[in-house]
């Protein structure tokens, strides 16, 4: 553990992580296209894109999963109750998919640039799936990077020093699920 980089394994099983992606799979009408910058992309689902989603009961999984372990990142990192926040909000969750042989990457960026996002103090990052390559990269971070292990969970803070990337997969899909802790 150094700089408030953390993964956690185990977060979800393994069933669970198929039954998300073959879900996703299978909702290609909630499927949107998100652009990345210089050309690259990536596809997505928010979890709770409206009242009558389907994915409501997952969403409440995943947050549920993901507080578990923010629970455990605070005293892994001997986080004070004075470097907390009381009150805060989970941003809803979002599935991404990048297919291999495409475009499908997140260049090098932060996840807090403007008034909006400002509110962002942790980011969380599970993994659905294995993938030998895909890594989240954090290059000013002494070089760390972390794999794509099916059912586990990274987090990390969002601002300008944890500059990150996620990289192509090569044989196979990456899923993972995002989403964000914040200040209300």
């Amino acid at each position: 553990m150094k700089n408030y980089l953390h993964m956690y394994h185990d977060v979800i099983d393994d069933e669970k992580c198929d039954e998300l992606i073959d879900k996703f799979e299978s909702d290609k009408e909630n499927h949107e296209v998100q652009n990345n910058g210089a050309g690259a992309t990536l596809t997505q689902i928010s979890l709770l894109h409206s009242p009558d989603t389907i994915w409501k009961d997952d969403a409440m999984f995943v947050i549920n999963a993901i507080m578990g372990k923010v629970e455990e990142y605070k005293k892994d990192f001997n986080i004070q109750p004075y470097q907390w926040p009381e009150n805060f909000g989970i941003e809803p969750p979002k599935i991404k998919r990048y297919m291999p042989d495409t475009d499908d990457e997140f260049p090098n960026h932060v996840d807090v640039l403007d008034y909006e996002t400002a509110r962002r103090f942790l980011v969380g990052f599970l993994y659905l799936d294995d993938n030998s390559k895909g890594q989240t990269v954090f290059d000013n971070q002494d070089g760390a990077s972390f794999d794509c292990k099916r059912g586990s969970l990274v987090l990390f803070p969002p601002m300008w020093p944890w500059i990150h990337r996620g990289e192509k997969p090569v044989l196979k899909p990456k899923y993972l699920i995002g989403t964000y802790l914040h200040y209300v």
